[in-house]
């Protein structure tokens, strides 16, 4: 619960300066990924797989390569195709 609300601490103010939709959602997605992989250092019921991590650092680092990827690949297709999200979208409400 503290995570998800530092998250949200981080992630409200930005909501608005993001250049492409999908940015934020990858935001949400790399902070929590980085916060549970150091939260189970925290955690000493969770046994280790390898190099000394558990199962679910593993998996906390397999969605921090996708989500350092993934901004890259979304910004390509989206240039391929020429759009520009950022002048189609609406502006915030005040």
């Amino acid at each position: 619960m503290l995570l998800a609300a530092a998250i949200f601490a981080v992630v409200w103010p930005l909501r608005h300066r993001m250049r492409r939709p999908g940015d934020l959602a990858w935001l949400v997605l790399g902070l929590f990924a980085a916060g549970r992989f150091f939260v189970f250092f925290l955690r000493s019921d969770s046994p280790q797989l390898a190099l000394g991590l558990s199962s679910a650092q593993w998996t906390s680092v397999v969605l921090l390569v996708i989500v350092i990827a993934g901004p890259i690949l979304t910004a390509r297709v989206t240039d391929r195709r020429g759009l520009d999200t950022h002048d189609q979208m609406a502006p915030p409400p005040r």
